[in-house]
């Protein structure tokens, strides 16, 4: 099935951000995932999924749709290309992703430990820069007091990326060509360590 993408890029000077590139591509994509709930002892379990993807485009066709230079690129009102990209795997898509999960749970105290894994994805069309895959690990838990008529208060804390993982999810998606032999690089990294305490009161 074809599906349409609009580029915004960043022309700079007076044109500024704008509708860029029109972009029809039609893809292909062959996976499998798995799921599990596994209760191994008395309050503890451990779930955890698991997803692969073989995709590629199978049409690409662009068309420019503002005349300007964007990134050194000299891009002409109406000029189109087809079939550059066809092949290749699609933009900002791993291939593998998974999430692991322990619970622990005896109605008064609960904690867990997960991991978020994503594997490595190209940042773009062309599949000229690739990301790093990354993992992004979380514990946490609480302690539930009782009250009568069944109130409830639980007190509880989280960690969100307790190793301070490094990874980005995506490039510039406003840039017509990235490389990584640049000085920098813009990109969207993952949110570093943070820790969360939070009170819910159940009546």
């Amino acid at each position: 099935m074809d599906r349409v993408a609009i580029q915004r890029l960043n022309y700079g000077g007076t044109i500024g951000t704008v509708d860029g590139i029109k972009t029809l591509q039609d893809t292909k994509t062959l996976g499998m995932e798995v799921s599990w709930l596994w209760k191994f002892a008395e309050n503890l379990s451990f779930n955890g999924n698991f997803t692969y993807q073989g995709h590629e485009l199978k049409k690409d066709e662009r068309t420019v749709l503002q005349s300007g230079t964007v990134d050194g690129v000299v891009l002409v009102e109406g000029d189109v290309t087809n079939g550059a990209n066809v092949g290749k795997q699609l933009r900002r898509q791993p291939t593998a992703l998974s999430t692991l999960r322990f619970d622990y749970d005896n109605k008064k105290l609960d904690a867990f430990a997960s991991a978020n894994i994503r594997g490595s994805q190209f940042n773009d069309d062309a599949n000229l820069v690739e990301l790093d895959g990354f993992t992004v690990l979380r514990i946490g838990a609480g302690y539930t007091i009782g009250f009568e008529d069944d109130k409830k208060l639980r007190l509880g804390f989280s960690v969100y990326n307790l190793a301070d993982s490094q990874g980005l999810s995506e490039g510039d998606p406003r840039a017509f060509s990235q490389s990584t032999t640049q000085d920098y690089f813009v990109g969207r990294p993952i949110l570093p360590r943070r820790a969360f305490f939070n009170a819910t009161l159940t009546f």
